[in-house]
């Protein structure tokens, strides 16, 4: 994966947390909330996370996941291991948590080493997310499980629209056209004999321009937008807003994979 993304985008969780606002913020509990429930993962297992980022999943999830897992943060970005690190042990659950540089196209580990590979809304970062996918399975054991989430394609399309008008380019979620819920199904079902799809569509009713505005100025291009192109973004963002009544509705359509049994 590209060295840009550890040294800029990822390379702490501002940006990121720029965008997770929204779902923060907003965002009321969805059928994702109950997915470390429903994953079973076993008591004694080792998982790895790939692109782990600042390991927020792992503060959900503590309820619901077994005390003695062996964790393996991975990640690009030296920052966000470092970040997730001392957040996962922060949760004070699990006294077996590592962490580990490490690129989701190379996993630089053996054959048949993990119980469980979590990617959590990364693969979408992957320059060939098949061959990612690919690897994930070659470092599952025999009955174990990936856990992949991704967006849909109709994830943010009222935002997207805006960027659309403003900056140009796609008027598509850029993560869910790379790796999309649709098209990640397929590509699990290479790899695996059995792929399971929980799918969670809501909507967010957001009363805060500003927020909005910071989602956009986030990532490319709105992080490298000029004054006058901010200027516009803040101007068709406070129209949207007012032709809504002060509510700007996001529809936010995401989703998990869970393949089992590598091929």
């Amino acid at each position: 994966m590209s060295d840009d993304l550890a040294t800029g985008q990822y390379r702490d969780s501002s940006k990121l947390m720029a965008r997770m606002r929204i779902h923060l913020k907003y965002g009321d509990r969805n059928a994702l909330d109950q997915l470390p429930a429903r994953l079973g993962i076993p008591a004694g297992a080792s998982v790895l996370e790939v692109g782990c980022g600042p390991g927020r999943f792992w503060e959900r999830a503590a309820a619901a996941f077994p005390a003695d897992l062996d964790i393996l943060l991975t990640d690009i970005s030296p920052g966000m291991v470092e970040e997730a690190l001392t957040r996962v042990k922060g949760v004070g659950r699990w006294s077996k948590v590592r962490g580990q540089v490490a690129d989701v196209m190379a996993l630089p580990f053996a054959d048949a080493s993990f119980d469980v590979v979590m990617a959590m809304h990364m693969l979408y970062h992957a320059p060939d997310p098949a061959a990612a996918v690919a690897e994930i399975a070659r470092v599952l054991r025999a009955g174990g499980m990936a856990v992949v989430t991704t967006n849909g394609l109709g994830n943010f399309s009222s935002v997207m629209k805006l960027s659309h008008a403003v900056f140009g380019g796609s008027s598509t979620d850029p993560g869910a056209a790379a790796f999309s819920l649709e098209a990640g199904e397929v590509i699990l079902r290479r790899c695996f004999d059995e792929v399971e799809v929980i799918r969670s569509v809501d909507v967010l009713r957001v009363t805060d321009p500003a927020d909005v505005v910071a989602f956009l100025l986030s990532y490319p291009p709105g992080d490298g937008a000029d004054a006058e192109a901010r200027a516009l973004l803040a101007a068709k963002v406070e129209d949207a807003f007012a032709a809504g009544d002060g509510v700007f509705p996001i529809t936010r359509d995401s989703g998990c994979l869970i393949g089992r049994r590598p091929l």
